[in-house]
């Protein structure tokens, strides 16, 4: 049987041929379109500059990560610090050894001084805490010291208030360790007021002890005509302990008249023996407790209540939103020639400004304080 396909094979040869031939003539003529990298044009620059891409300002590293006990820190998240409290024992840096930070966010009147300006990423403040530089968030509802360095004067090596938004009174707090004290003297110096401890508790054991000479100190500054307050060293470990303590005073006042409130004043121990002292661990919710407890069994006795702390107490040590309703006293010795003002964020009404004053009348050294009067505004 004959058959007609081998023609058609032929054609089909010849077709793929010709493609072949076509793909390869094709790509001699393509390839002056893929040039050497050395024929490529150079890249035009551009005469500007693109815009800079905006910094977005990052938080502040601490210096130091340590971490306070979990009570030491804030109830409330939104209000908790940022920085630890300064491990016990550690030695405080003088403030003015550190410099103050150099740039500000325009908001000093809301910060209260350039040296300590508005973090606006965090709604924090910059300070000194007594160790180093760091941010803190205000808590909400604590007055805010009204008060700057400029108006503030190192005169005769003495802190003095140039502000008009105050008065002021200079006043002494003295214990026993004073031994007889000639208060004639004293009201003659210039002092206007006195603090007199009335008692104290011990921070191994825990007694209850009266101060042997405040019999004879409040007597003494009230014939020299002084506005007298007591205070009263705490070491209370619970309310109940406070508690305790305020009574021992208004058992101790027998209903005297006094000028200026009762204050508590609860310190740590630094000395040799903190490793034995009582209080040891004690955090902020419970030591403000105590704060709290003293004070208000304090007015239920009729009398006006404060509050005495440092600066690590201030800000670490109490929750000062739950003490708003008493009086502060607060603690920074001067450290002459840049620190000469009571350096804290919250308003005060009083600052122990010295350890080491001398007064006429009083043998040896004594601390000094000055009281801040508001001006009324007509």
């Amino acid at each position: 049987m004959k058959t007609e396909t081998r023609p058609q094979t032929g054609i089909i040869m010849l077709l793929v041929l010709v493609l072949v031939v076509g793909i390869a003539l094709g790509l001699l003529i393509a390839r002056p379109l893929y040039h050497k990298e050395e024929d490529v044009p150079e890249r035009a620059v551009p005469t500007e500059a693109p815009p800079p891409v905006e910094e977005v300002p990052t938080e502040p590293t601490p210096v130091e990560e340590k971490l306070p006990p979990a009570d030491e820190q804030l109830s409330t998240p939104l209000e908790e610090s940022s920085a630890a409290e300064p491990e016990e024992g550690t030695a405080p840096v003088s403030e003015a050894s550190i410099p103050a930070p150099t740039h500000t966010f325009g908001l000093a009147a809301i910060a209260r001084a350039a040296e300590e300006p508005l973090h606006l990423a965090a709604g924090e403040v910059y300070l000194y805490d007594g160790f180093s530089w760091t941010w803190l968030k205000p808590l909400e509802g604590v007055p805010v010291n009204d008060m700057s360095k400029d108006e503030f004067q190192l005169i005769d090596e003495k802190p003095v208030y140039l502000g008009t938004a105050y008065e002021t009174r200079l006043g002494v707090d003295v214990s026993e360790h004073q031994y007889e004290i000639d208060w004639n003297k004293v009201a003659k110096s210039g002092v206007d007021f006195a603090y007199i401890r009335i008692g104290r508790r011990g921070y191994t054991e825990g007694g209850l002890f009266a101060d042997p000479w405040f019999e004879s100190n409040y007597n003494g500054a009230v014939k020299a005509g002084l506005q007298v307050g007591v205070y009263f060293y705490s070491q209370a470990i619970s309310e109940e302990e406070a508690r305790e303590e305020a009574q021992f005073v208004l058992d101790a006042l027998q209903g005297r008249s006094l000028d200026l409130p009762i204050v508590f004043d609860w310190e740590k121990i630094d000395n040799e023996d903190a490793d034995i002292a009582r209080t040891n661990g004690l955090g902020m919710e419970r030591r403000t407790d105590c704060a709290v407890t003293f004070c208000e069994t304090i007015r239920e006795g009729g009398y006006d209540a404060s509050v005495y702390f440092n600066r690590n107490l201030g800000y670490y040590g109490f929750d000062l939103r739950r003490l708003t309703d008493y009086g502060f006293w607060f603690a920074l010795p001067i450290a002459p020639p840049e620190l000469y003002w009571p350096s804290f964020y919250y308003k005060v009404d009083i600052w122990q400004y010295s350890f080491t004053d001398t007064v006429p009348g009083i043998e040896g050294e004594t601390d000094m304080n000055m009281m801040f009067v508001p001006v009324a505004q007509g």
